[in-house]
């Protein structure tokens, strides 16, 4: 049964970073909009770096606390959460125009090839070297 899942731990701590994931885009793309309506669509570079910082800080706290449960110092894990999504969006920055342009593909579907990769390596990386779970 589907209900059987959740009482393996790997399926639950793949499952919590899942549903993190998608609140942390949802509330990203929330605080984005938030942002263009005060400051005016004019200032939209304003709004995604407001917005981004927010989503950063709130993106590592749920997986600290939610995801991976960790007890460890914020002030270790954080700089590598934040380096780990530097390098993380640094690739999907390049990775998606270069599918689109050498496999003549729409830009959607070249982030759609791209993000099981990002979310692998990301929960890879988090898992081992962020917050060190065993």
């Amino acid at each position: 049964m589907l209900w059987d899942l959740f009482e393996d731990a790997q399926f639950r701590l793949k499952f919590r970073f899942l549903i993190v994931g998608l609140w942390n885009t949802f509330f990203a793309i929330f605080l984005y909009m938030l942002f263009l309506y005060v400051f005016g669509e004019s200032r939209y570079v304003w709004a995604l770096f407001a917005s981004s910082i927010l989503a950063i800080i709130h993106s590592f706290l749920l997986h600290k606390f939610v995801t991976w449960k960790s007890k460890s110092a914020t002030r270790k894990e954080f700089p590598k959460f934040l380096a780990l999504n530097v390098v993380l969006g640094s690739i999907n920055l390049v990775s998606v125009p270069m599918i689109v342009t050498l496999l003549n593909i729409r830009p959607t579907f070249a982030q759609i090839m791209v993000l099981p990769f990002i979310l692998m390596v990301s929960f890879k990386l988090n898992r081992i070297w962020v917050f060190k779970v065993e």
